[in-house]
C-alpha cells in the first residue's frame, strides 16, 4: 500500500484518499477501542497489518456506509470511541467520490 506519510502523525485513524495520501478522519479519543474492532463488532471489512506494524482495515464503500446505523443500533454494547469511529467512517464514505469503491484505513498510535 502506498501513500505519503509525515514523520509525526497524530494518533487516530487515517484514510488513503483519492490522491494517494493518508488523511486523518478520526482523532484518537483514548479509551479501549481499536480499528480492528470494526471487523469484530460489526463483521465488516478485511483486517491486515501494515509493514510498519500499524493496523489496517479495508472496507467497501457499501460496508462503510452501513457503519453508523450498525453502531447506533449497538451503541450500548460498544466503547463510545468505537461508535464515534464508525460514525466518522460512514460520514467520510458518503463524502468521497463515487469512483472510490474501496476504503483503506489505518490506525496510528
Amino acid at each position: 500500500m502506498s501513500g505519503d506519510t509525515e514523520d509525526k502523525e497524530a494518533p487516530g485513524v487515517y484514510l488513503l484518499d483519492p490522491e494517494d495520501r493518508w488523511r486523518l478522519i478520526h482523532e484518537d479519543r483514548g479509551g479501549d477501542y481499536h480499528l480492528h474492532d470494526i471487523k469484530e463488532a460489526f463483521a465488516l471489512g478485511t483486517r491486515a497489518q501494515g509493514e510498519d506494524g500499524l493496523p489496517l482495515l479495508a472496507l467497501s464503500r457499501a460496508e462503510a456506509r452501513q457503519l453508523k446505523a450498525l453502531a447506533d443500533a449497538q451503541a450500548f454494547d460498544h466503547e463510545e470511541g468505537l461508535v464515534a469511529l464508525a460514525a466518522d467512517i460512514a460520514q467520510i464514505a458518503r463524502e468521497l467520490p463515487r469512483t472510490m469503491t474501496q476504503l483503506q484505513l489505518r490506525q496510528v498510535f
